[in-house]
């Protein structure tokens, strides 16, 4: 059929047109190419039934081509064509107690006018909806009186109101409404330019209305953005929700939910189930509220029952309606915005969220940078049937791309946390790059069919272009140790330290042949760094002391660089003093990059925190954020890791707002630049969870630390130490927040993390066992807690000696849980004791003033209590 041809429709009875319209529904809810499949096992042998439903599609996309909208917009415009055939009413006219203005618009059954009252009662103008003639049958009347019944019991800013109602002279009846004056939400917000964050405004606004309502037992059943309309008041926008014309209530008129020839919808907003005719709830106002805030954020809306995630679905157009750039809106969207749409449009509602209230939660809980409740749909879900189709190229993409792609996060963290990579000359780095290219295209697996794909790993394409190096770059020494170099720095990335160092130990050697000290100092660094990232500071430090004295004689540029791994690697081995003394004697001053020199203040800021003073390393973290700041290529990722330092800093000496500001930004930085869902940024997470608690906000610190122990066991395993380490935070929070039976049951999770993944002497089991035995005694349970607690006091005695702090806080905790037991003889010399002990370390002393102050109240001895609770003010003063 070309484009000029009519659109005819093959015959068909009459009375069956309404199931040719419910399978057309159905249909429209799929992808276009899976339609024709679906049509002919619905149809059967039912040829006319069959080319009626194709034909209604064809019609369907003509209509949408041809006009821009979709076959349901052009057919409403029909009706509004229809409509207008009749003479509206003439301003002047009188409705009941009210006066026409002028006419505001028409629809299939009605037509909608502005009013005022002729009384003169009050001055504001309404909408008056009336019924139009002809249109008056028994189920527009019905479907009238229920808009009645349902707008009289709604009471909301965001609800458009019920004023009065009333029947025209000629006994049609009329509904006064409240008068919303506006631009649709969709048009509103690209008219305005309006970034995420003020569309997010909107949609919050636009999601209270529906959640009011469904606490009201009232499903709208025709949300789209024709009935969200804005304006703004005092320059500032409000949401008003229209046109309850078809909507039901929950608890009512349960049939007419149902029944095919009322199903009145508009397809590209309704959900699936709605358009097969089945019962109504709560989640059909979630899936249109889900294809508005796809179109909010993308420009379009979702097609299919799985749809593209919102971050992948973008244009440029969409991106500059927003005044932002496509990779930074991508950005913004990827993660918990794509989560968050995406459950709303699940095509399960088992499976979407259940209310708009639900989704109003995880709204806000975004907005409030708090874990969202939903989750992105599992793995398992997700690609159960591509993988069975495509079982080979899985594996395949699974083996390489994971290793690849997990490889190049490690490895840029690496370089913004630890150290910055040494320069090579241009044409040496573009031969090393060709080299590699050349490496992977001769490694494809498709081009050796003898080869099995999934053996194929990153660590294996590294060896075999070290040995392909080694043979082909024999005569060019100085190519080779560059190509080895590379190959180790690259296993570094994949945190593969002891394949790196055997790779590295061959580019020493090469340099060494070629006499090219540049290529020399470069290869010492890298061995000298994996060696120190592996674990085994102590054997870097020969490598990074020949770098250094290469360096000083060759390269001053390189110098600062051979300090900055040095102080690391000295820093990790304890050799606090020593550390500083070396990276104290780089020239920050002079150096030729500012951010060599940002990298050494940074090892500097470091050293002084090992030496537990955070008050000294502050100004070096301060001194590194302004160089960044001020070098044009620093980037923001590297931005932020000193951001987190020096928030650490901040917290460690109790500046907690001043912590938190950096920590805000440190997140809002990754989350921009990785997402929601990087390691990074979760770590971003793990700070502000902490000072979530440091201030007292202990729901949503404990939120926060349960989402991550789940991320934990997502991405890392159950077994994970960190997932022992985030539960025992968990443990603390509960404890902090006086519910000692949850804190017991983070504990416990936690040490039967610890227990199979530590060492039997690890300090986190102590710690675990500590916490626990703690609050075992404040739930009541002290003789269960004592034997946990005695045991840690032995091996932290043994561990760290009689006279640490840790040993005086575990002797006051079992004092404590003997004292709760009224066995306050045996408690006096803990408490005394460990009292002391923790006083001489500069322990946290707070909690055992305490205790020892409640053992003299108790004995009836107030003067031994007196200079202890003025001790206690003093901290709490401090």
């Amino acid at each position: 059929m070309g484009d000029s041809d009519p659109i005819t429709m093959p015959p068909l009875a009459p009375d069956r047109w309404a199931e040719a319209d419910a399978l057309f529904d159905a249909a429209l809810q799929r992808p276009a190419d899976e339609r024709t499949a679906f049509l002919r096992a619905e149809c059967g042998d039912d040829p006319a039934l069959y080319h009626a439903v194709t034909a209604l599609l064809h019609a369907d996309a003509e209509a949408e081509r041809a006009l821009g909208e979709s076959a349901a917009d052009f057919a409403s415009g029909l009706l509004d064509a229809v409509g207008r055939d009749e003479p509206g009413l003439t301003p002047g006219t009188r409705v009941g107690a009210y006066r026409v203005v002028g006419e505001l618009g028409r629809g299939g059954m009605g037509a909608v006018y502005r009013a005022a009252r002729a009384d003169g009662t009050f001055e504001k103008e309404v909408a008056l909806k009336l019924v139009k003639r002809g249109m008056d049958t028994d189920e527009a009347l019905r479907r009238f009186h229920a808009e009645r019944r349902i707008l009289a019991g709604l009471d909301h800013p965001h609800v458009a109101r019920l004023l009065d109602a009333g029947a025209h002279d000629d006994g049609r009846p009329f509904l006064a409404m409240e008068l919303a004056e506006g631009e649709p939400i969709t048009v509103y917000a690209d008219a305005h330019r309006l970034g995420v964050p003020a569309r997010l405004d909107l949609f919050e606004q636009t999601v209270e209305a529906v959640a009011y309502a469904h606490r009201r037992l009232v499903v709208h059943r025709d949300l789209k953005p024709s009935n969200v309309l804005v304006a703004e008041a005092d320059g500032v926008p409000h949401v008003k929700l229209l046109d309850f014309g078809i909507a039901r209530l929950l608890d009512t008129d349960a049939d007419a939910l149902t029944r095919p020839e009322h199903r009145v919808l508009t397809p590209e907003y309704a959900a699936p189930e709605q358009a097969r005719g089945e019962p109504i709830t709560t989640a059909a106002d979630v899936y249109a509220l889900g294809v508005i805030l796809y179109e909010l954020l993308t420009g379009g809306r979702p097609t299919g029952p799985d749809p593209v995630a919102p971050s992948g679905a973008l244009t440029e157009a969409a991106a500059r309606a927003k005044g932002t750039t496509y990779d930074r809106l991508a950005r913004t969207l990827r993660g918990d915005l794509d989560t968050l749409a995406l459950a709303a449009l699940r095509a399960d509602p088992e499976r979407r969220y259940a209310s708009a209230e639900a989704l109003l939660d995880d709204l806000r809980r975004y907005r409030q940078r708090l874990p969202l409740r939903a989750r992105p749909e599992s793995a398992t879900y997700r690609v159960g049937r591509f993988v069975t189709r495509h079982r080979l190229g899985v594996g395949l993409t699974v083996a390489v791309l994971a290793a690849l792609l997990s490889g190049a996060a490690v490895a840029t963290a690496r370089v913004s946390a630890e150290r910055d990579v040494a320069q090579t000359e241009r044409d040496r780095a573009e031969a090393t790059t060709a080299f590699v290219t050349s490496l992977f295209d001769a490694a494809d697996p498709f081009a050796s069919p003898t080869e099995r794909p999934d053996t194929l790993r990153a660590r294996d394409l590294l060896f075999r272009g070290a040995d392909r190096a080694r043979a082909t770059l024999a005569a060019q020494p100085a190519a080779l140790a560059d190509v080895l170099t590379t190959i180790g720095e690259a296993f570094e990335g994949l945190s593969l330290y002891a394949e790196a160092d055997s790779v590295l130990a061959g580019a020493v050697d090469a340099a060494r042949e070629a006499g090219a000290p540049d290529v020399l100092a470069r290869a010492l660094m890298a061995r000298g760094q994996a060696r120190y990232l592996g674990e085994a500071p102590a054997s870097s430090i020969p490598l990074l002391r020949e770098a250094l004295a290469v360096t000083e004689a060759s390269d001053p540029d390189a110098e600062i660089l051979a300090r900055l791994h040095l102080g690391a690697a000295l820093r990790r081995t304890g050799a606090l003093d020593e550390a500083a003394a070396v990276l104290a004697a780089a020239d920050v001053a002079g150096a030729a990059d500012p951010l060599d020199a940002a990298a050494i203040l940074l090892e500097q800021g470091r050293v002084d925190q090992d030496r537990g003073q955070p008050a000294e390393a502050e100004p070096f973290f301060r001194r590194a954020l302004a160089l960044q700041r001020s070098a044009p290529d620093a980037g923001p990722l590297r931005v932020a890791t000193t951001r987190e330092m020096l928030g650490v800093s901040l917290r460690q000496q109790d500046d907690l707002a001043g912590a938190e500001e950096q920590f805000d930004e440190v997140y809002r930085i990754r989350q921009d630049a990785l997402g929601d869902d990087h390691v990074y940024t979760v770590t971003a997470r793990f700070h502000l969870a902490t000072l979530a608690r440091d201030r007292g906000r202990l729901d949503e610190a404990a939120e926060t630390f349960r989402w991550i122990v789940a991320w934990d066991r997502e991405h890392l395993g159950e077994t994970h130490p960190y997932v022992g380490f985030n539960l025992h935070q968990l443990g603390i929070t509960h404890g902090q927040a006086s519910r000692p039976d949850s804190a017991v049951a983070a504990y416990r999770e936690a040490l039967g993390v610890f227990r199979t993944a530590l060492p039997a002497d690890h300090p986190a089991i102590q710690d675990a066992l500590s916490g626990l035995g703690y609050e075992l005694t404040r739930s009541g349970r002290a003789r269960e807690g004592e034997p946990i607690l005695r045991r840690v006091l032995a091996s932290r005695r043994d561990a760290l000696g009689p006279d640490a702090w840790q040993t005086g806080v575990s002797q006051s905790a079992l004092g404590e849980c003997l004292m709760r037991q009224g066995r306050l003889a045996e408690a006096e010399p803990l408490l005394v004791d460990g009292y002391r002990t923790i006083r001489a370390a500069s322990g946290p002393e707070a909690a055992a003033l305490r205790r020892l102050v409640e053992l003299y109240e108790v004995t009836d001895r107030d003067a031994r209590a007196e200079p202890h609770r003025r001790r206690l003010a003093e901290l709490d003063e401090g």
